[in-house]
């Protein structure tokens, strides 16, 4: 699932126990298009199969979560259970109403392990569990097939190289029908940074120096990845810079792009395309081999009293299941043209 809103609404009280005897939970989330409808699906799949709850959706901008649930836990009314970005483990653990998920986790039939490791590392602060993950988005190559044939390209292949993404962009790029081989967002916020780290790692570079006390991405790595980028888009202009980071959706669903680095999120904007996915290239010579980056975010469970807080562990095992994880809505997206889930911060290497 990507992240943004759902339209619903919630009492923000922690959830209750109404006078139909039902135990009502509250969850703060932020979904929107298919994964809205995705999860309206589930919820209402799981309370049929759980006649004694009611499950209530509060629809929270996701960059806004952190802030509300401080505010929340400070007026004695935190939600059962809310989505928080991994990067936020470290203030979530010392909220004093979270829920230590350590035991949790070992049950039986939780199967911790199938989680990726950098999910677990997200979730557990010190030796205490405050999540169960929620997703983790990651970047790989999508491009259009068709596109591909009409120019003769062969699909990219797992072993590919940045060499052969540098060729394959100039070779989709026609000018007179105004159509990129690539594009790269450059809003200067943290997705243009979220892309480029990726290259960086690649080409055997990295951000900080051992100890992480200094900057080291100003390096020949470093210089060899922008290099990269600033031929595609100033020399052969076969790379789309995109200031608004939301308008090379549009173009690729609309034949004009033929290669997106992308994640998870973005697929659902992609109706009129036949598209494959790929593996991130490497360089040619590099140590740094295929990698991505990869950003986990947390299902967090608040202290409302014992019943909800089971029932909320309840809930949120068996959304983070493998058959709930797999369930998609097929339709289009209903997100307004350009919406796009937010990066997720605290950002680990795969």
């Amino acid at each position: 699932m990507a992240a943004f809103g759902l339209a619903a609404c919630g009492s923000g009280s922690g959830g209750s126990t109404g006078a139909n005897g039902k135990l009502s939970l509250d969850i703060w989330e932020g979904y929107t298009g298919v994964e809205a409808a995705t999860f309206t699906h589930l919820v209402k799949e799981y309370e049929a199969a759980n006649p004694g709850i009611t499950i209530s959706v509060l629809t929270v901008n996701n960059d806004n979560t952190l802030t509300k649930v401080q505010t929340a836990v400070a007026g004695g009314s935190p939600p059962d259970i809310a989505y928080l970005y991994g990067s936020w483990a470290p203030n979530v653990a010392q909220i004093p109403q979270v829920v230590n998920l350590t035991n949790v986790v070992k049950r039986p039939g939780v199967n911790w392990d199938d989680f990726f490791v950098g999910e677990r590392d997200v979730a557990t602060v010190g030796s205490k569990v405050i999540g169960i993950p929620a997703l983790v988005d990651n970047l790989a190559v999508v491009y259009n097939k068709k596109l591909f044939a009409q120019a003769g390209l062969t699909p990219p292949g797992p072993d590919w190289t940045w060499d052969e993404f540098e060729a394959d962009a100039l070779k989709l790029t026609d000018a007179a029908k105004k159509q990129f081989g690539t594009a790269y967002v450059t809003p200067e916020s943290e997705d243009s940074v979220w892309h480029w780290e990726v290259l960086l790692w690649e080409a055997g570079g990295e951000l900080l120096t051992p100890g992480n006390k200094a900057a080291a991405f100003n390096s020949p790595a470093g210089l060899k990845t922008l290099e990269l980028l600033r031929t595609m888009a100033v020399q052969q202009h076969s790379m789309y810079l995109d200031p608004s980071d939301s308008e090379y959706a549009n173009l690729f669903n609309s034949g004009k792009i033929g290669m997106l680095v992308t994640g998870p999120w973005d697929l659902s904007a992609f109706p009129n395309v036949s598209y494959g996915v790929q593996v991130m290239p490497s360089f040619p010579g590099s140590s740094g081999g295929h990698q991505t980056i990869s950003g986990p975010d947390n299902w967090v469970v608040f202290n409302n009293g014992a019943a909800h807080v089971a029932a909320a562990e309840k809930f949120t095992l068996w959304l983070t299941a493998p058959k709930q994880g797999k369930y998609s809505r097929s339709r289009p997206a209903t997100s307004p043209p350009g919406h796009r889930s937010p990066i997720r911060r605290g950002s680990t290497r795969r």
